[in-house]
């Protein structure tokens, strides 16, 4: 179960950091500050996902499962923690900045890489 779950949030982890690559290039034609908030938005998403892999799987036990529950929660607090700092920090500091790009790659990257792996 610990190979396969973690192999999984590996895959998750490979496809997002291609996505955090991509996607500035294909918004490059749209101007550099667009590019620039895609990549922003997409790292935010990538490391806050690292984060919580890292947190999670980092001394997984699955013989344990109720401790799992717990880094879980501990783990999605730390990554809003960490998102809502970001976002705040790249708000506040970059300019001009197209804060739509910013948050529409951020919900990509969160949602459009867990839909292809579950589809599998």
């Amino acid at each position: 179960m610990q190979v396969q779950k973690t192999g999984e949030a590996r895959k998750l982890l490979l496809l997002q950091f291609g996505f955090l690559v991509l996607i500035p290039l294909l918004l490059l034609p749209l101007g550099v500050t667009v590019s620039l908030s895609g990549f922003l938005g997409g790292a935010i998403a990538f490391v806050s996902s690292l984060l919580m892999f890292t947190l999670v799987f980092r001394h997984y036990r699955a013989q344990q499962p109720e401790k799992i529950v717990a880094k879980f929660y501990g783990a999605e607090m730390a990554k809003l923690i960490f998102g809502i700092a970001a976002f705040a920090l790249v708000v506040l500091n970059v300019q001009p900045l197209s804060f739509a790009t910013l948050i529409l790659v951020y919900f990509f990257m969160q949602v459009v890489p867990v839909l292809l792996i579950n589809n599998r």
